[in-house]
């Protein structure tokens, strides 16, 4: 091969070999130069000679400074920083149009990659992003971001100006180290991206609402967290407003998370310390998506939740607010979901401050309702309430009926709708059982209730052990079965009040004492070998419609007999028949025009009178004897008594 062909192809490889380095980034300083209203794709706008940010412009330092200018970004760019406002009294703005995308790499991150000067103001319409972490905005003017369009922050939003997210649009915080949520009103708010695992954390004591949807980023490989720290959160969007992938990333701390939507919305199933059901208008629902675990109050100002047959838990705070909960979806339709309330707390009535109890009461259903974890502690009800299922009082927990006209319905089908493992406080509530157990018969647990009603046609009740009423115990339907095992002489069951209104009340060999009026207006009362005894202290009444006792003590201490008062009367309203012995051990016996049968004998105390009135005393036996069988004694002071009209029957 000749010479200088041989050299002339070693060049050539040594040529093919050669790199060939990329285009330069050039960083210039761009100052907008142009006309108000001007475009950013135009180069000739700029000092810089250029359009900022254009291919090989990258690195470009981007000011719109100058004096009453206004720009029009409407050209997709990526720059290094942006400052928008002289700051020398004059209105400078920028708006990115829809569809195009501002990018700020920021060779230095720092909070004011984009600066928004007091006099400088920023619309985007399309998508303005930094892309370094710690770059952020300060805006000391205004920034408004319309529907469609998308802010970005990966350092925070800094400065005192004026943020405006209107409807439809987003926020980005996507630092790959974290950030602070700024106190702000937001339309969209998202809280990381698809590359990092972050933690994002509201301002202290903040004020954050969302309008439309909270999302913290959950994708996989990328597991964002939002610490509440002590802010408020307002949840004001509909549908699903708070979104996090199906798991529970949300560190409540000390926060309070408010629904607020006036359509209602699905709160979603997590953790939080304060949960708050408060609706700008109206009386919307607000559905729970899955467990929820509370360790504050949990208040419902208006509207409803719906417990939706899911799991609920309340650590150490209150249950409370003029709302309704329904133990289903919308409705009480249900048949799982319990509500677990631990601790110190307080249930139902209107939330003014953690821990107190007080005021109106909502209407609250829950399929199993459970209080207390094991750990001593009294939870208070401030409203009244319905467990269709059981409502357990866990041991070493105390409950405490509240001091206002609560009924707290018990409609379970177990057999054990109260299971009593704790303690009852009876106060000024109302226990009403509704259930039937088709599996047998339900049980009382023994306790001290204010007022008792049992309500239920096809149900038999009976005792779990003594139990004492401090007001009226109502038998409206069904069967009531008490027995001397439960109501000993020793120990009887105690009413301030008994009141037969239907149903059959069985009272067996029991003995009950009954410190109020005693009324039988409706149903059926079985006296069987019983001991009926009234111990009053004020007068006392005997409504008996034709129904007899067995055996009857009468023994009201209220003011001694002759002391010209009327509080140890015991009178009737309507004709007594007692089958066993009428023992007067105390006070004084009022029939007026009312008839006594009597099958057994009669007994008069020292401190008994016996006041007789127009009626007619009859001394009744069954077999046709009475001299063997039937005794009047009389051990009253002053003598023997007037017994008025006497009728012996069948008398040999």
């Amino acid at each position: 091969m000749p010479m200088n062909i041989t050299r002339r192809l070693i060049q050539l490889l040594v040529v093919g070999a050669i790199v060939i380095p990329a285009p330069r980034v050039w960083a210039a300083t761009c100052t907008y130069t142009g006309a108000s209203g001007g475009s950013w794709g135009t180069g000739t706008n700029w000092d810089c000679g250029h359009v900022p940010g254009s291919v090989g412009n990258t690195g470009d330092v981007v000011q719109v400074t100058t004096d009453n200018k206004n720009v029009t970004g409407d050209t997709t760019v990526t720059i290094d920083s942006l400052t928008v406002g002289g700051g020398a009294g004059y209105s400078e703005t920028l708006t990115i149009n829809s569809g195009v995308t501002v990018t700020i790499t920021a060779a230095t991150p720092g909070a004011s990659n984009i600066n928004v000067r007091s006099d400088g103001g920023i619309t985007v319409n399309g998508t303005l992003a930094p892309t370094a972490n710690g770059s952020g905005i300060t805006n000391a003017g205004t920034v408004t971001v319309n529907n469609a369009a998308t802010l970005k922050t990966k350092g925070g939003l800094n400065g005192g100006g004026t943020y405006t997210f209107n409807s439809g649009s987003t926020m980005v915080y996507n630092s790959g180290t974290g950030d602070t949520v700024a106190s702000q009103t937001y339309a969209d708010l998202r809280l990381g991206d698809s590359s990092t695992t972050a933690t994002y954390t509201a301002a202290s004591s903040g004020l954050i609402t969302v309008n439309g949807t909270l999302t913290v980023d959950t994708t996989a490989g990328n597991l964002d967290t939002f610490d509440g720290n002590n802010a408020t959160i307002i949840l004001a969007g509909s549908g699903t407003p708070f979104s996090m992938g199906g798991l529970d990333r949300f560190t409540e701390n000390t926060s309070f998370v408010i629904y607020s939507s006036s359509t209602g919305a699905t709160i979603l199933g997590m953790g939080y310390k304060h949960l708050r059901i408060s609706p700008s208008s109206g009386s919307p629902t607000f559905i729970l998506s899955g467990y929820t675990r509370l360790t504050g109050d949990l208040s419902i100002g208006a509207g409803s939740l719906s417990l939706n047959g899911v799991n609920l838990d309340i650590i150490g705070g209150s249950l409370v607010g003029a709302g309704t909960i329904f133990c289903g979806n919308g409705n009480n339709t249900c048949s799982s979901g319990i509500v677990d309330i631990m601790w110190n707390t307080n249930l139902g009535g209107t939330l003014v401050a953690p821990g107190a109890c007080f005021g109106t009461n909502g209407t609250y259903t829950f399929y199993d309702l459970y209080m207390g974890d094991g750990n001593p502690g009294t939870m208070t009800a401030c409203g009244s309430f319905t467990v269709l299922d059981e409502f357990h009082i866990n041991a070493n927990m105390t409950f405490n009926g509240g001091a206002g006209s609560y009924v707290h319905t018990l409609s379970g089908t177990t057999g054990t709708p109260l299971v009593l493992s704790g303690a009852l406080t009876a106060n000024t509530n109302k226990f009403v059982f509704t259930g039937n157990w088709s599996g047998g018969n339900t049980t009382i647990p023994a306790a001290t209730y204010n007022q008792l009603e049992l309500n239920n046609a096809s149900e038999t009740w009976v005792l779990g052990g003594r139990v004492i009423t401090n007001s009226t115990f109502t038998l409206t339907n069904g069967t009531f079965s008490p027995t001397g095992t439960q109501c000993t002489s020793g120990s009887p069951c105690q009413f301030a009040g008994l009141a037969v209104n239907g149903g059959t009340f069985n009272a067996n060999d029991s003995t009950i004492q009954v410190t109020k009026d005693l009324t039988l207006a409706s149903g059926t009362f079985n006296a069987g070998t019983s001991t009926i005894r009234l111990t009053g202290t004020t007068a006392q009444a005997i409504t008996s419609s034709a129904q007899a006792f067995n055996n009857l003590t009468l023994n009201n201490t209220g003011t001694p007999v002759g002391g010209g008062s009327a509080n140890d009367d015991i009178t009737l309203a309507d004709d007594l028949t007692v089958n066993g012995t009428l023992t007067i051990t105390q006070g004084e016996l009022k029939p007026g025009t009312k008839n006594i049968n009597l099958a057994g004998n009669l007994t008069i105390g020292t401190a008994g009178l016996f006041t007789k009135g127009s009626g007619t005393l009859t001394f009744t036996t069954g077999d046709a004897t009475f001299a063997p069988s039937q005794t009047v004694t009389d051990t009253s002071t002053g003598g023997p008594q007037d017994l008025g009209t006497v009728v012996i029957q069948n008398s040999q």
